[in-house]
């Protein structure tokens, strides 16, 4: 970037590009303070980049605020599931198909409309996948800071199509929990979730696809009755002994 006849340092633009593929907002922040300590003071022709530096990190230090106000709200609040069961959450636009997705999944018949923001509170399903129970909820279109614990609690959250504003939503909230955005509605009733139930020593466990034995701190084991060694990704109904 070149101001007049003066040209800010190369480390500047080397954190520019940084910060720009950066996610972590405390990451981000710390690398706009040193961009920040990197432009000239005292000199007239950097001072639109000193003010655009400083706003940034104010909106970026009001973002995390936030997100630890939200954070800090579900903690103290009550939990909003009562067991352990593997969760998917489901968001998206209204009419964008997630009530016809969570009676597919559960077998379930709610009311799907096409009125707008009809679901009002959150709707729950609970399905079998190889004798291992799942929850699925329905979030509210209109989805708002008081569902962030649904949200926080959930294992999986699955962004509906044509949804994506979703996924900074869920980002504004500071969830952590992983994201799967579908291009389309899914045409299975399983294998768009990416998931995979497994038995290890007969108890069932959800997993996400791609798990090796070795996640599971297993450096090797029998699979399926055969041996297999700890880099081996796991399947949909494995049995590990």
């Amino acid at each position: 970037m070149i101001v007049g006849r003066r040209e800010l340092p190369r480390e500047f633009h080397e954190l520019q590009n940084a910060y720009s593929l950066e996610k972590n907002d405390e990451l981000r922040l710390r690398i706009l303070q040193q961009m920040f300590d990197l432009i000239p003071a005292g000199i007239y022709q950097f001072n639109r980049v000193r003010a655009h530096t400083t706003q940034l990190m104010r909106f970026t230090r009001e973002r995390i605020k936030r997100k630890k106000e939200v954070l800090e709200a579900v903690t103290k609040s009550r939990m909003f599931f009562k067991d352990d069961l593997f969760s998917i959450a489901l968001i998206g636009d209204a009419n964008s198909g997630k009530t016809a997705l969570l009676n597919r999944l559960c077998g379930s018949s709610h009311p799907s409309t096409f009125t707008p923001y009809e679901t009002k509170e959150p709707v729950i399903g609970v399905f079998l996948h190889e004798g291992v129970k799942l929850r699925v909820v329905e979030v509210p279109s209109a989805l708002t800071s008081r569902h962030a614990k649904i949200l926080h609690e959930s294992d999986l959250i699955v962004v509906m199509p044509d949804s994506a504003r979703y996924v900074d939503l869920v980002d504004s909230f500071g969830v952590e929990t992983p994201v799967s955005v579908l291009e389309s509605f899914p045409l299975d009733d399983w294998s768009f979730l990416d998931l995979v139930v497994v038995k290890l020593r007969g108890e069932g466990l959800v997993l996400f696809s791609g798990t090796s034995l070795n996640d599971l701190d297993i450096t090797e084991a029998l699979v399926n009755g055969k041996k297999k060694k700890g880099s081996y990704k796991l399947k949909d109904a494995d049995v590990i002994e």
